[in-house]
């Protein structure tokens, strides 16, 4: 939400903590190390570790600063609960009778509709099974024609 917020005043970060890693940093700088000796590769470990602790305190500020804006709760409840009010409407429209019955055909059509579907899956398996058999039976029967065509010449 936060950074949904932070893009409508073209702010853009990434979500950081203290946690996370970036691996490629990790591996390109244990290549250092293997290649130009302890030295380079430790401090390319610090300049990446520095890197990391400024993307967390810059996510870390501008989060503070979407938190305690004036329109953020204004936002997020335009993203989360107005939704969700519509949602629980349409789920209490869906209890009604009426509704249900207006419902009913709609239901049918789409029951027929996925067992067609899952007929046609069927029998294309059925299909592709039978093919890998009828295929498994034709190559075995061929190399024991080989065999016996081998056997005759000699």
């Amino acid at each position: 939400m936060v950074v949904e917020f932070l893009k409508k005043y073209e702010v853009f970060v990434k979500p950081m903590t203290s946690g996370s890693r970036n691996v490629g940093e990790d591996v390109a700088s244990g290549v250092l190390i293997g290649l130009a000796g302890p030295d380079v590769g430790l401090d390319a470990y610090g300049v990446s570790g520095q890197k990391k602790q400024t993307a967390v305190q810059e996510w870390t500020q501008w989060k503070q600063w979407a938190l305690n804006h004036k329109d953020f709760e204004d936002f997020r409840a335009k993203r989360i609960d107005e939704p969700k009010a519509f949602n629980m409407k349409v789920l209490d429209k869906l209890k009604d009778p009426k509704v249900q019955k207006e419902l009913e055909p709609l239901m049918v059509a789409f029951g027929k509709k996925d067992k067609l579907g899952r007929r046609i899956i069927t029998i294309f398996l059925i299909f592709v099974f039978g093919a890998g058999i009828g295929m498994n039976i034709y190559f075995f029967l061929e190399e024991r024609n080989e065999g016996t065509n081998y056997s005759m010449i000699n």
